[in-house]
């Protein structure tokens, strides 16, 4: 096999600089445009631990070990070097740990590596792992990875199956970075730190009174599906026993039957007991699993979207607090996907796959606008003797989240609740009568949910200031620059020169 010539400092210089008729904006004279693998290494050759004692300890950080909001890692592991398996990702000490795989990189882990037992660290194999130079602080370059646009620039070049997407390699290196002087990267890490620390604290005051709402509203949802609420209506309306309605509904299902396997399975669902004791259930109650009220689990589309398109692809970000956000939306024209996957109002769409915290997470299609529901997704198909809004509102509380963390199954880096499982939570079953009459009472006990969403107004609105300081600090727009400043350019070409001599 032939040895790769290396490049000399001036072929070097020529790659790492970008054209400036490629360069995607204008930034003050004395910043250079260069790309992401000149100034950085990305992965690192892994540690000799040959060289290394056995038994010397190191610091282990899972992708679990890493904040999805904080970027810190939160926590980690002691290990033994001779324990370590060959495939872990090597990282040492202020090393920026990036995730490359879905849906984490989407929900921003990254984090730089601190605090690490004898300098050394491994991690997950779905970490990216880079390593600055002396021309870019690595706080600068943590900055960046972290910004949601470099994420979702990311998402769009990411491969591979559907459900394990990673964001290549080739995409860090050929990054463009706009790198000024590094007095400057400290002034604008010094601003972004300060001002991001005065904008957590507004959120943090936020977020506490929001605690407080969500307190009061679990509080009303447990009344609510355990027939407290609806107590007076039972006594003014009668209570209809819905061992009856489950009859009739599976007589309903087997006369749709084409087949004797259909039939059997169709009698096995109706035929098998829930777990869950109805005592504390008013008369006519009773916990009943969704497969028995629902015709189907369908998983939507795998199919990638688009910034474009004639309808929406609803993905798991846009299900917020019960309901369809409809901001960052993504887009498709593909015909036989909107055939199958088109949403009909009162939809109720469930993601089975996301991290362990917001795997779960429900909301319904109010018919807003035309859309259809991406892969992580589950359309919950019903039959009409279950209301779509009470399901709804059951599966946002802290009961049906206790039955996902019971249920989900986790990998490395996201936890999954497939259609099987979720079809046999068992939920508080009423009439419909009853149920579309504790509908309208928690909407009416849950007005002042529009107070809460003047809330998560300001929370985005923080979060958009954060989003606008970053884009202005990366353009130099921040007021901070020193012309006078002598450019990044000979710093670059001093790093590139270290590396034809290495």
């Amino acid at each position: 096999m032939v040895k790769k010539e290396k490049l000399s400092l001036n072929e070097l210089l020529e790659t790492a600089l970008v054209k400036e008729d490629d360069q995607p904006y204008d930034v003050p004279k004395n910043w250079v445009w260069s790309r992401l693998g000149s100034v950085c290494i990305i992965n690192p050759s892994k540690a000799t631990t040959n060289l290394l004692p056995d038994d010397l300890e190191v610091s282990f950080i899972p992708m679990t070990a890493v904040s999805e909001t904080s970027g810190s890692i939160v926590s980690g592991e002691i290990r033994k070097l001779h324990a370590v398996k060959k495939g872990y990702t090597n990282f040492i000490e202020n090393d920026i740990l990036f995730a490359k795989i879905t849906p984490c990189m989407e929900n921003g882990k990254v984090a730089i590596a601190e605090r690490l037992l004898n300098g050394i660290g491994y991690g997950s194999t779905e970490f990216h792992v880079i390593r600055t130079s002396k021309c870019v602080m690595n706080k600068f370059a943590y900055y960046l990875v972290r910004a949601e646009w470099f994420r979702e620039e990311a998402q769009g070049h990411m491969s591979g199956s559907v459900g394990q997407q990673r964001v290549p390699k080739q995409f860090m290196e050929n990054y463009y970075i706009a790198l000024p002087p590094l007095s400057e990267q400290q002034r604008i890490v010094d601003l972004i730190e300060s001002l991001f620390e005065k904008l957590d604290r507004a959120k943090e005051l936020v977020l506490n009174a929001l605690d407080s709402f969500e307190e009061r509203k679990l509080a009303i949802l447990h009344k609510a599906l355990t027939g407290e609420l609806t107590a007076k209506w039972r006594e003014k309306n009668g209570v209809i026993d819905v061992e009856m309605v489950l009859s009739d509904l599976c007589k309903y299902r087997l006369d749709l039957v084409k087949t004797p396997a259909e039939r059997v399975r169709i009698e096995n669902v109706f035929m098998n007991q829930e777990r869950n004791s109805n005592i504390q259930l008013p008369k006519g109650w009773r916990y009943v699993t969704l497969e028995k009220l629902c015709e189907s689990f369908q998983y939507g589309t795998s199919t990638k979207s688009d910034d474009e398109g004639e309808v929406v692809v609803i993905r798991m970000g846009n299900l917020q607090s019960g309901k369809i956000d409809w901001t960052n939306l993504k887009y498709t024209s593909d015909k036989e996907d909107i055939e199958k996957y088109i949403l009909k109002k009162g939809d109720v769409l469930f993601n089975r796959t996301n991290s362990p915290e917001l795997v779960g997470k429900t909301s319904i299609y109010l018919g807003e606008k035309p859309a259809i529901f991406a892969g992580y997704l589950i359309r919950i198909n019903k039959f009409e003797q279950l209301d779509s809004s009470y399901l709804n509102y059951l599966l946002n509380t802290s009961f049906a989240k206790e039955y996902c963390m019971r249920v989900k199954t986790d990998g490395v880096n996201q936890s999954n609740i497939n259609a099987q499982k979720l079809a046999k939570f068992e939920i508080p079953f009423c009439s419909i009568n009853e149920q579309k009459e504790i509908v309208r009472i928690l909407d009416n006990l849950l007005e002042n949910e529009q107070k809460a969403k003047e809330l998560y107004d300001v929370i985005e609105s923080i979060d958009l200031m954060k989003k606008s300081l970053l884009a202005r600090a990366f353009r130099g727009e921040l007021s901070t620059n020193n012309p006078n400043e002598e450019s990044t350019l000979e710093l670059l070409k001093e790093v590139l020169r270290e590396r034809v001599e290495s």
